[in-house]
């Protein structure tokens, strides 16, 4: 808020200040850009590329004498930068394809590892939300796995035909577990 002049509006700065002030030229001092360089080399080390190309591109479009040993290094990195984001944007691309094999092969752990290796910059909308439902299926599978295991260790039956028909919906391929729903059947607790 600043106090009303005759240029501002109940005391807000108008759209057309702003655009004025926004158009004056800033004077970058060799700390901004080195905390702008460090910044850049931080979001690469993270592969982030997403966050580090734009300001690549600042910095290699300086024109200022002290600041082209940063101007250079960012010209230099910039290619570098953009093929490994492209490189990471195809491989979170596989990453799903695969994921998808391994769901359908009833793999949720596998797929979820696969998923995984994705570094978190990296991931689209489309890879969490995979690797969400994905994470969500594997712990299902394994708590249901438990809990059968802990029925039958303690002959709690009960509950047990619901636990297998969910682990089978999960894993139909699952002999064993076809099985013992199979024996529960015939012989009801």
């Amino acid at each position: 808020q600043v106090a009303p002049t005759k240029y501002s509006i109940g005391g807000r700065v108008p759209i057309t200040q702003k655009i004025a002030d926004a158009k004056k030229p800033t004077t970058l001092t060799p700390d901004d850009i080195s905390r702008q360089k460090q910044r850049v080399q931080k979001l690469l080390g993270e592969r982030d590329y997403e966050a580090a190309i734009p300001l690549l591109t600042k910095l290699a479009a300086l024109k200022e004498p002290q600041f082209q040993e940063t101007a250079t290094w960012a010209k230099q990195t910039l290619p570098t930068a953009q093929e490994q984001q492209q490189k990471l944007r195809e491989a979170a691309v596989s990453a799903c394809q695969k994921a998808r094999a391994l769901r359908k092969q009833h793999d949720y752990s596998g797929a979820v590892q696969v998923l995984e290796l994705i570094p978190v910059a990296g991931r689209t909308t489309e890879l969490q939300q995979l690797l969400a439902e994905s994470t969500d299926l594997a712990d299902e599978y394994t708590s249901l796995r438990q809990e059968i295991d802990e029925s039958l260790k303690r002959k709690k039956y009960s509950r047990l035909r619901s636990l297998l028909e969910r682990y089978l919906k999960l894993k139909p391929d699952s002999p064993k577990m076809e099985r013992l729903l199979r024996n529960l059947e015939k012989n009801p607790p």
